[in-house]
């Protein structure tokens, strides 16, 4: 959603992506953020972070662990951004409007634990879960991608928590 990112933003600020489907536990995970900063040479304002829907062989204390070291390595990287943690999007059994009961317990405890990483690192929460929760309309049927209009309704979510925090530094 970077593109309708950057069409909301009307020019008044930029976002950059590092997409990735490794998962926190990968051991080239923080090297390649490591790269991207080096390789764009940028200090960034704003950083919004999230990585909840891969690792699903980590368990939720597992990944609280290396979700916060990726936090910790995020601000010591770039200790001057303000950093937003993404709560990760509910993940729906395929072809239905019915919450994957496995999957998406974990998404839910996964984004309680961001929360409170975000809280210890003074960071803001921009709540993509609740954003896409009772949306079917922009879901595909695998139950956790979004469609065109879904990507473009998370771009927009995503530029109006970044206006709002270059303004009033609050999303939630």
């Amino acid at each position: 959603y970077r593109h309708t990112v950057n069409s909301a933003a009307g020019g008044d600020f930029f976002a950059n992506v590092y997409a990735t489907s490794k998962a926190l536990d990968h051991p080239d995970f923080r090297r390649e953020l490591s790269h991207m900063w080096a390789q764009n040479g940028y200090a960034y304002s704003l950083i919004q972070f999230n990585n909840g829907l891969h690792g699903w062989h980590l368990s939720v204390e597992e990944y609280a662990r290396l979700y916060e070291a990726a936090v910790a390595h995020i601000r010591w990287s770039q200790p001057d951004a303000h950093l937003v943690i993404a709560l990760s999007t509910p993940v729906f059994l395929p072809h239905t409007t019915t919450p994957d009961p496995d999957k998406n317990e974990q998404v839910r405890r996964r984004n309680e634990a961001a929360a409170e990483i975000a809280a210890k690192y003074q960071a803001s929460v921009n709540d993509l879960y609740t954003a896409m929760w009772d949306r079917p309309d922009l879901r595909l049927p695998d139950g956790y991608h979004y469609n065109e209009a879904g990507t473009v309704y998370q771009g927009e979510t995503v530029a109006a928590c970044i206006r709002k925090l270059l303004s009033t530094k609050g999303c939630i």
